[in-house]
Order: structure tokens, then C-alpha cells, then sequence
């Protein structure tokens, strides 16, 4: 047995546990229909800790459609193994040619795991220390209006506060890639879940997830 995402949550948005799909599709678990394609060669693989998709960090991404649009409130989880704490490793993105338009970026920055949005002139950033590369990483990130929060092993970082209105991006939200033009940034590393809710899951949900998934560790 191993950790997956829940699909009979009625909160769950988007869910996959990369697992399932066809050529060039990845299956949403949530039955709303978002089944992900797949961009470049992200390969699967398993080990004994479940299925992941593993990206090379140059090319490999998801892309989702509207998942997400729009909506000022959003849980992100993740199961990730980063193969290095160097980069800029997107995980979950809406983001169009600029920062000025980005809805949402979920990523470890230098082993820094950071949720960013703008309102169109600046960046706000919550963020919290402690990723660590070639492990498995538990993580979350919380969109809850204009307050973020991002959560590693289920204990939270502090609360960032945007000001003014958020952004809306009208692109694709892509898991492993960012759409800056002449800056795109990558995943380098593997994806064994992923999931969006549309509500904002509280911190005692965020730690019970990281509890349950301890118990398919040992």
C-alpha cells in the first residue's frame, strides 16, 4: 500500500497519483475531468513508495487547462523529490510571459519551498526552509484570499499578506513548468502526488495528510 490521494474528498479539485493514464495523459482522480497531458517526456517510474513521474528539468511538464482559475481560495499538496536544492523547481504553476501576471507559484527555490502570488507590481512570498533533495518531501500551500501559507511535514511557515487585488492569469496551470518568456523554470525531480482542493484545508488537515502518508513510510 502506498500514499494516494483521496478522490472521494468532495474538496478535491484535481488529483493525480501518477499511477493511471494513457499515451500522453496523466488521470485526474477527482472525476472533474482535468486529465493532465503530458509535455516533453516526463517518465514514469515506481519504487517502493508508489508510482511517480520523474521531469529533467529542461522540457518536462503537465499542463493542466483552467484547473484552479481564478479562485481566491486553493489548498496545494504534493509529494516531491527534488534531485537537487540548487534550482528554481516549479511544482505547481499559473503563470503567463511576465511576473506581473502570475495567479499562483508553488515551487522550492534553493531548497526554500515558497508560495507566490502579485498583485501586478510586486511578489508576496510565503515561504519555509527545510527541503531536502533526493528524499521524499510532504508539502502543501495555502491560498486563503489574499493570505498564503506553506507547510513542510505538516508543520506551517508563517502567513504572508498580498495587498491590493491578486492576479489572474489567463493561461494553463502547468504542474513542473513556469511560463516566464526567456525565464521558464522547470522540475528536476519526481512527482509521486499532486493534488488542488477548492477550499482552504486548515492545519490540522494538512497534518493529519502528513500523518497518514508517515504510515505507508514504515
Amino acid at each position: 500500500m502506498t500514499y494516494q490521494i483521496i478522490d472521494q474528498d468532495p474538496d478535491l479539485l484535481f488529483g493525480i497519483n501518477c499511477d493511471q493514464g494513457i499515451a500522453g495523459k496523466c488521470f485526474d482522480v477527482s472525476g472533474n475531468g482535468f486529465d493532465a497531458d503530458l509535455v516533453g517526456s516526463p517518465q514514469q517510474g515506481r519504487d517502493r513508495f508508489g508510482s511517480f513521474l520523474s521531469f529533467d528539468g529542461v522540457g518536462d511538464y503537465l499542463d493542466m487547462g483552467s484547473v484552479g482559475s481564478s479562485s481566491s481560495i486553493l489548498t496545494f499538496l504534493a509529494i516531491i523529490t527534488p534531485s537537487g536544492i540548487a534550482g528554481d523547481d516549479q511544482i505547481i504553476s499559473r503563470s503567463e510571459a511576465t511576473f506581473s501576471t502570475t495567479e499562483f507559484e508553488f515551487k522550492v527555490d534553493s531548497g526554500v519551498l515558497k508560495l507566490e502570488a502579485t498583485n501586478g507590481s510586486s511578489v508576496t512570498t510565503a515561504s519555509k526552509g527545510g527541503i531536502v533533495a533526493g528524499q521524499k518531501n510532504f508539502v502543501a500551500g495555502v491560498i486563503n484570499g489574499n493570505s498564503l501559507q506553506v507547510f513542510i511535514k505538516g508543520v506551517g511557515g508563517s502567513i504572508a499578506t498580498l495587498t491590493g487585488t491578486r492576479s489572474v492569469s489567463t493561461a494553463s496551470t502547468k504542474i513542473g513548468k513556469r511560463t516566464y518568456v526567456g525565464s521558464e523554470q522547470y522540475l528536476d525531480g519526481n512527482i509521486y502526488t499532486a493534488a488542488i482542493y477548492n477550499k482552504v484545508k486548515s492545519a490540522a488537515w494538512v497534518k493529519q495528510e502528513w500523518e497518514r502518508f508517515l504510515r505507508f513510510q514504515s
